[in-house]
């Protein structure tokens, strides 16, 4: 409930949309964000700390943030400065974080703030966010501590099933056998990883440039995530062929009499089990239809 009033504020949007102003190999770069309405929300910018600029003092800085945030049509009137730092950039520019807290409404122990960042004399930064106790990253840190030890341990508990004994271990058996099945579980299996992780990280490619850093080249950066996701999609396709190939010879064996999709190839009987089954007026139906389907496997 607490978090539909938060929604329904103007004091904090929790959700925003983000857009990335860079080049490639210069350091300036700037992230503007908006609201889901597509209003102006807040923005940062990144200049090179050798950049050239004047050096303030603290009430010039202040009196020329409270000047520039005018145009953004901020409302300072019920915030009340709680922070202010500097830094001197080795090209003696003095930069200046001001931070103010809401004096009138807040959500629980948490603050509403403003963050202005001046850099020499330009803007830099307008951050608008929640401050959450330092309790609660304390808590909520030693919280994800235990859940990723307990997921480490069944993630490897999951490998030394799965993978270790439910497949490698029933491929091995039957390998000595001669009776595994290999063309058509590889294509599968490959065929899934192909759609469902290589597509899926080429789509992903526009949003990738949020993480891209500047000071390496663009192609480069394309190349290496192209190079990971093939090579996922390579990790993927072996794994699920894998898991195929195992499933499909002791499915075989366990369940002789029953139909074996992998013997359906030609194109005119998938078109007929599909057309059976999507037609099945009643379920004593069945066994005609699976009577049919094997028929045609053979």
């Amino acid at each position: 409930m607490k978090f539909k009033n938060i929604i329904k504020e103007s004091h904090y949007k929790p959700y925003k949309w983000k857009v990335r102003l860079f080049k490639e190999n210069e350091t300036n770069e700037a992230s503007v964000f908006f609201t889901p309405k597509g209003e102006f929300y807040q923005f940062r910018e990144k200049i090179p700390e050798k950049k050239k600029g004047p050096a303030l003092n603290e009430t010039e800085a202040l009196n020329l943030i409270k000047e520039k945030i005018k145009k953004f049509n901020i409302d300072l009137s019920s915030y009340k400065l709680i922070e202010q730092s500097k830094e001197e950039r080795p090209s003696k520019r003095i930069d200046y974080t001001f931070v103010y807290e809401n004096q009138e409404k807040q959500v629980n122990d948490a603050k509403y703030r403003y963050k202005f960042v001046l850099s020499g004399n330009k803007l830099t930064e307008i951050r608008n966010y929640l401050k959450v106790p330092d309790g609660f990253y304390r808590e909520y840190r030693e919280m994800r501590s235990r859940n990723t030890t307990l997921s480490t341990i069944s993630t490897v508990l999951a490998g030394i099933l799965y993978l270790i004994l439910g497949t490698l271990v029933v491929i091995f058996i039957y390998s000595k056998k001669n009776e595994l099945k290999w063309k058509k579980p590889i294509i599968i299996g490959f065929s899934i990883s192909f759609i469902s992780m290589f597509l899926i990280n080429i789509n992903r490619i526009p949003y990738i440039w949020n993480y891209y850093d500047t000071a390496l080249s663009a192609n480069v950066y394309i190349l290496k995530y192209l190079l990971q996701s093939f090579v996922s999609f390579l990790g993927m396709g072996a794994l699920i062929s894998l898991t195929f190939v195992a499933a499909e010879v002791i499915t075989r064996k366990a369940f002789k009499d029953k139909i074996q999709f992998l013997k359906i190839t030609k194109i005119t009987k998938i078109y007929f089990l599909f057309f059976e089954l999507f037609n099945i007026k009643n379920i004593q139906e069945y066994p005609r239809i699976s009577k049919n389907i094997q028929e045609h496997q053979k």
